[in-house]
């Protein structure tokens, strides 16, 4: 009966054992006590030759019954794999019905990071079967929303990597609106970004959200900035604005000028209606388009012209303010606050104990001259009054 080949198809049961083969030595046993002849010299050195040949023998059949054994191995693995990747349609996520999975995608993809260093979360979700890569690339939404590191750019020794998955984001986001977040905007770090960037320029007209939550929004309107070139740009979607302001020294007048020449690239977007300001102080030269802000929030603000702010902020809805400082009378001007916010519907202020504002807010002075029909909601966080009745 012969041997079944690798790679048929019959049963794991169905092997044959080879025939043992003949003993080549039993004519020879007893020549280890005594001198050995010339003729028992022949018959030894034919049984070498014969012994030898079996030795052959038995390592192709072992080395046929190792590939056997591979062969068997493979089609084990294989095998396995199958029944999880089958198994697997067995799980509750895949009687998920497609809309609602994007939409749980689309709270994980909320922060893409483009870098060679860590792949974007949209591109892992596409990678892991293809069920999903199917809801990936059909979700547009997914591929609107980027964060920029400019010196992990720096770091790329591919100088066309950022260009082409800048690229492959726009393709894939059709005609979604885009939230970017830009980190590390230096000037030195603009070279290693340039030809990543002018994609993004291109669609300047999908910016929706626009963020710098790392460092200083400066730099951008510098001669090696890629930023210049929004220079006569609108961004006729822009509705939303982050900027962080972090220094700790104050800024000086050059610097202020730089900034206030910087951020006027935004001063011309016709939606922009919500501005997100931390840190440090807005120069006086911002030319933001203040009159159409709905939503306005500062954090770890310091400024002594606050309530001017708000007066240009005539149609404000939603009022945050966190850590700010400020000089409590600013806000009690009637030429301010009390004759420009008739448009605020929410009202929120958080500090830390001890500050003025807080103080101010919990006596209930400030909070009663902001009083109006349209307002609807009114939070105070802070731990410095406990108890502290405001009065209506």
């Amino acid at each position: 009966m012969s041997s079944p080949q690798i790679g048929d198809n019959t049963s794991p049961t169905s092997f044959v054992n080879p025939e043992p083969l003949p003993d080549r030595f039993s004519a020879v046993q007893g020549l280890f006590r005594q001198t050995v002849s010339s003729f028992q010299r022949q018959t030894l050195s034919q049984c070498l030759v014969d012994a030898e040949g079996d030795l052959k023998t038995y390592q192709a059949e072992i080395n046929r019954l190792k590939a056997r054994m591979i062969a068997l191995e493979m089609r084990r693995d294989r095998l396995d794999e199958t029944i999880t990747n089958y198994r697997s349609l067995l799980s509750p996520i895949c009687r998920m019905p497609i809309e609602i999975l994007g939409h749980i995608f689309s709270f994980c993809c909320e922060t893409n990071h483009i870098s060679d260093l860590d792949s974007a979360i949209v591109i892992v979700f596409s990678a892991v079967c293809g069920h999903w890569r199917g809801i990936v690339l059909a979700t547009p939404r997914l591929w609107s929303s980027m964060t920029l590191n400019l010196q992990e750019a720096e770091c790329i020794e591919d100088e066309d990597y950022t260009c082409r998955l800048m690229n492959l984001f726009m393709a894939r986001s059709r005609k979604e609106l885009l939230d970017l977040e830009f980190y590390g905007v230096e000037a030195e770090a603009f070279e290693h970004f340039e030809a990543g960037f002018h994609c993004l320029l291109e669609h300047s007209n999908r910016w929706r959200s626009v963020a710098f939550p790392g460092d200083d929004p400066c730099w951008l309107n510098q001669p090696t900035s890629p930023f210049r070139h929004l220079e006569g740009r609108c961004l006729p979607n822009l509705e939303h604005l982050f900027l962080n302001f972090c220094t700790d020294s104050g800024v000086s007048d050059d610097d202020g000028d730089r900034m206030a020449s910087d951020l006027a690239l935004f001063s011309k977007s016709p939606k922009l209606n919500s501005i997100h300001i931390r840190g440090g102080t807005l120069p006086s030269g911002c030319r933001f388009p203040w009159a159409q802000i709905q939503s306005l929030r500062l954090s770890d603000y310091e400024d002594s012209n606050l309530g001017h702010m708000m007066t240009l902020c005539r149609n404000v809805r939603r009022l945050e303010l966190e850590r700010v400082d400020t000089d409590p009378d600013d806000l009690e001007s009637p030429t301010d606050l009390n004759t420009t916010l008739e448009k605020l519907q929410s009202v929120s202020v958080r500090d830390s104990e001890g500050d003025a504002l807080m103080a101010h807010c919990c006596s209930g002075t400030s909070l009663s001259r902001l009083y109006r029909p349209s307002i609807f909601a009114v939070a105070v966080f802070g731990s410095g009054h406990p108890g502290t009745q405001v009065p209506w």
